[in-house]
């Protein structure tokens, strides 16, 4: 609401008159409406654009589209957490005089490769909301198309949202509740344990900031199958396969889970590249930034 994000403005621009800064990042375009006040106290300031920021304002121009590019264009240095991310923005007027790529992290002290052989035989999930923008509605027919092909598959659905029981309906009507789990909301170290019992995570989204999840099921030793929308395919990279959009979406996914189910990836593909998304590397690349920034005034 308006009022909510006034609000929030004249606190973030109270506690910067009373205090003094070097440099100020801000995470999520919406938080930088205090810039006004950066810039006449001559403190630099660096933004992290993660998703829905910049894909909010891509749905029409407006005045706020207007002037939270002007903002992106007056920030010393942003941080784009894909490169789909960075172009969207280009495309509403952005000048990349000085941006980065970094992707979003992940905790390599949870997600970890399994130290035995646990994975479940043709086992596959899902990690996220049951919501539409990430399609969970679609689970139930993916996961119908694949067992008529592998009878023995079963599913875990991690998460929650208000397509839970639409889905587990579907599920019911077909008769194969009993072969899918539902967790519910869970711990990132209980999403690991989930995660490192799947062959295959299931990425179907219309839009992915980044795509954590991904990054997070490979460094836990499972591939992942996503489409071609916004930054998954960069989230993925070789560690599974892409499906683009398009007439038969449901199947053509469907069908890339049965042969990587038949033909599995081998881990060491992915579980490599999953080391430069850990939260020492991400830091260091912001720590980079700083020192960029802030010049001779680093403290």
């Amino acid at each position: 609401p308006f009022w909510c994000s006034f609000y929030l403005n004249n606190a973030v621009s109270w506690f910067i008159k009373k205090n003094s800064y070097n440099l100020v990042h801000f995470h999520f375009l919406w938080n930088v409406f205090a810039s006004q006040t950066l810039k006449k106290k001559n403190i630099p300031y660096v933004i992290t654009c993660h998703g829905s920021d910049i894909n909010a304002l891509s749905l029409k121009p407006s005045f706020k589209q207007y002037l939270s590019i002007k903002l992106l264009n007056r920030a010393d240095h942003v941080i784009f957490v894909s490169q789909f991310l960075r172009n969207n923005a280009i495309k509403l007027g952005y000048t990349p005089s000085s941006s980065t790529i970094i992707p979003n992290g992940i905790d390599l002290s949870i997600f970890t490769p399994p130290t035995s052989a646990i994975k479940k035989p043709f086992h596959i999930g899902f990690v996220g909301n049951l919501i539409p923008v990430k399609r969970a509605q679609l689970l139930p027919r993916i996961f119908l198309s694949v067992k008529q092909h592998i009878p023995e598959l079963t599913m875990t659905i991690v998460g929650d949202g208000h397509l839970r029981d639409s889905i587990k309906q579907e599920l019911e009507t077909h008769h194969a509740l009993e072969d899918v789990f539902f967790t519910g909301a869970i711990s990132p170290r209980e999403v690991a344990t989930e995660m490192k019992q799947m062959s295959i995570l299931l990425l179907p989204s219309i839009s992915e900031g980044w795509g954590c999840v991904a990054t997070e099921a490979q460094a836990c030793g499972t591939s992942v199958i996503g489409s071609d929308n916004s930054a998954i395919p960069e989230s993925i990279g070789d560690g599974g396969c892409i499906v683009e959009e398009g007439e038969n979406f449901v199947q053509r996914f469907a069908d890339a889970v049965v042969a990587q189910l038949r033909n599995p990836i081998p881990q060491s593909k992915y579980l490599a590249r999953t080391q430069h998304f850990g939260w020492d590397s991400i830091i260091k690349q912001e720590m980079a930034i700083y020192t960029k920034v802030l010049g001779n005034n680093l403290v």
